[in-house]
């Protein structure tokens, strides 16, 4: 991800002035763009086409709020105002959608959380303080404006599409306040294709406007006249016209001599039905950066995700099978099917409660026993057929992954204690099992939007920077990381508990190993750097705050031995100094008490020498 990618926003669009304004044309000759948006819309329909059927079954069996644009009626008033749960019966399903959506929410993308940092590729250049506050500043800043925005109401919506269809669609527009907009686009609105690298480049989507929002979003003098009279002379303001809207690379295009050229993705609006204005051309639009935000579950030849709803279409379906069942059943044991004898057909037979029935005892002599009796049994099948139940229900919670999600709460409910030990090894097994979903996700997901959010609020400390001189250090990062790229580290309640499995395990294996080593020989642990451990360990649960830096607690170790030796020395020197006095009053003493003192004996001595 490029440091320093500038974005500048589209050209604003007219307001509405109330009347009718002169009309507006393109530079870009509108004929041949529309040909050309024809074509596009029409090969993306047919890239489609085959995976509709599937996904208008999968809402049907799990979530029907989801995927209203698939339905035949494209009154959007219609579709919203349809019921179409009329035949779940057992809300499992659409209840583990919104389960799964909750916990990827909070285990990846949780607000209350930083789960992401920016990081630079050079370890030494992010070692220096006032790289490592720039670093830190950055990764606030796109935090806040994630948090002004609503992007994380958003991130809901984009995991329930992701479980349910296996395929999400966003885009992340600029704004003025708050920084950004992001706009999610329900299932069977939008087509999308992706570049060689796998990344959606491409997406069309279909758009409900209002004749009062369509003015309001393109001006008056940019739509045709006929939806200006009927919203000015006819009052028909909620009346709602399609607007189709593709985004893609501006390589895509031969020339739109509309849009700036720093614009790297162009955003073209147009009605398809409407040709006497501009070809029907309402906006000519770009971008700096990849606003199409849209994940896959798991990918395989499609460009189109295959996701849990698929998977577990056929156990959803199974599951409502058996609940019909399971309510006929029911009836059954409240209202049973009756056996009588046929010389009891024209006597009324009260089945309610407190019902008494009279019958002529010359009736009951073809039968034994109660003339009126159940005509099976219900009991032994209600019990397998609750069995059957549970296992389909146990399936389709595995497939959405709610045993993960869930997982303290079910271990609260098994009767055996378990150990910690025993809980982290249990965690480490079901986030492995999502590892290749959270590698994918950084890729489909996280990447695009932290980038995209990045380019936003880069740009607009930039464009400050640029026409006042002053701006946010943003727009002037320090020398050694201007012009680098970022490296984007995820540090969120999944990721982490990915990365401790990976890192923690390891480290525990060793210890282990050494332990079982150090009791044939005990010098074993004495190649073990106990320090390095611990920064390890900081570095898997992405708690280095905690963990003191390795440089500095070895630095401080090496000037308190420094310390410690030189008070050794100084005590060593005072036990001498103590040593010499301590001999010297001895000998002092020793002369005195044969008569004499040192000092006589010292002179006597330097005589006689003399």
């Amino acid at each position: 991800m490029g440091l320093l990618a500038v974005h500048l926003r589209y050209p604003a669009r007219l307001q509405s002035s109330g009347v009718n304004v002169a009309k507006h044309s393109f530079k870009t000759d509108t004929a041949e763009l529309s040909r050309f948006l024809l074509k596009r819309k029409a090969s993306l329909e047919e890239m489609r086409r085959p995976i509709e059927p599937v996904w208008k079954d999968i809402r049907l069996n799990f979530e029907p709020s989801l995927g209203k644009a698939l339905a035949e009626r494209q009154d959007v008033d219609s579709n919203d105002a349809n019921r179409e749960d009329e035949s779940i019966i057992t809300s499992l399903p659409r209840t583990l959608v919104g389960r799964m959506a909750s916990g990827l929410q909070s285990g990846i993308t949780n607000q209350a959380r930083q789960w992401f940092k920016f990081a630079s590729t050079d370890s030494k250049a992010e070692n220096r303080s006032q790289n490592r506050s720039w670093l830190a500043y950055a990764t606030e800043r796109t935090q806040a404006a994630m948090n002004r925005s609503n992007l994380y109401q958003s991130f809901d919506q984009i995991y329930m599409h992701l479980g349910q269809f296996g395929t999400a669609a966003a885009i992340i527009f600029p704004a003025e306040e708050p920084d950004l907009f992001v706009s999610v686009i329900d299932e069977g609105a939008y087509w999308i294709a992706e570049n060689r690298r796998k990344r959606v480049d491409v997406l069309m989507r279909r758009q409900e406007f209002t004749l009062s929002q369509l003015i309001d979003e393109f001006g008056e003098g940019w739509i045709p006249d006929r939806y200006v009279d009927r919203s000015n002379e006819d009052g028909r303001k909620e009346e709602r016209i399609t607007v189709w809207n593709l985004i893609c690379p501006v390589g895509h295009f031969e020339d739109l001599k509309d849009l700036s050229p720093e614009k790297t993705f162009a955003s073209i609006y147009w009605i398809a039905e409407q040709k006497d204005s501009n070809e029907g051309i309402l906006a000519i639009r770009g971008f700096d950066y990849n606003p199409i935000i849209s994940p896959r579950w798991m990918q395989m030849d499609s460009v189109y995700g295959v996701g849990p709803g698929k998977i577990g279409l056929s156990d959803a379906k199974e599951l409502q099978s058996l609940e019909k069942d399971k309510l006929k059943l029911v009836k059954q044991g409240v209202d049973p099917s009756l056996l009588a004898p046929d010389t009891m057909k024209n006597i009324p037979i009260n089945s309610g409660p407190g019902g008494v029935t009279y019958y002529s005892m010359s009736s009951i002599t073809q039968v034994k026993g109660a003339p009126i009796t159940r005509l099976f049994e219900t009991q032994n099948q209600y019990e397998g057929l609750l069995a059957t139940i549970q296992s389909v229900e146990e399936r389709l919670r595995a497939i959405f992954y709610a045993d993960l999600f869930a997982m303290m709460v079910n271990l609260n409910m098994k009767p055996k204690q378990m150990t910690a030990t025993e809980v982290n090894e249990l965690s480490s097994e079901k986030v492995a099992l999502l590892g290749p979903i959270l590698t994918r996700l950084n890729s489909d997901l996280l990447n695009p939007v932290v980038d995209a959010v990045w380019s936003i609020v880069v740009a607009r400390d930039l464009r400050e920077y640029q026409e006042t001189g002053v701006g946010d250090n943003l727009a002037t990062p320090p020398e050694e990381l201007a012009g680098q790229d970022l490296k984007i580290e995820y540090q969120s309640t999944l990721h982490a508990e990915q990365m401790s499995s990976a890192r923690m395990n390891g480290i525990l294996r060793t210890v282990n190993g050494i332990m079982a080593v150090s009791q044939v020989d005990q010098s074993a642990f004495l190649m073990f750097d106990g320090k390095k451990a611990v920064v390890e360990i900081g570095k898997a649960n992405f708690e280095g705050g905690v963990v003191r830096d390795l440089d500095k607690v070895l630095a401080e170790q090496e000037a308190a031995a420094q310390q410690q030796a030189a008070m050794m020395q100084q005590q060593q020197q005072q036990q001498q100094l103590q040593s010499v006095s301590k001999a010297t009053k001895d000998l002092s003493q020793s002369q005195m008490a044969n008569g004499g003192n040192a000092l006589d004996m010292a002179m006597g001595s330097q005589r006689g020498v003399a």
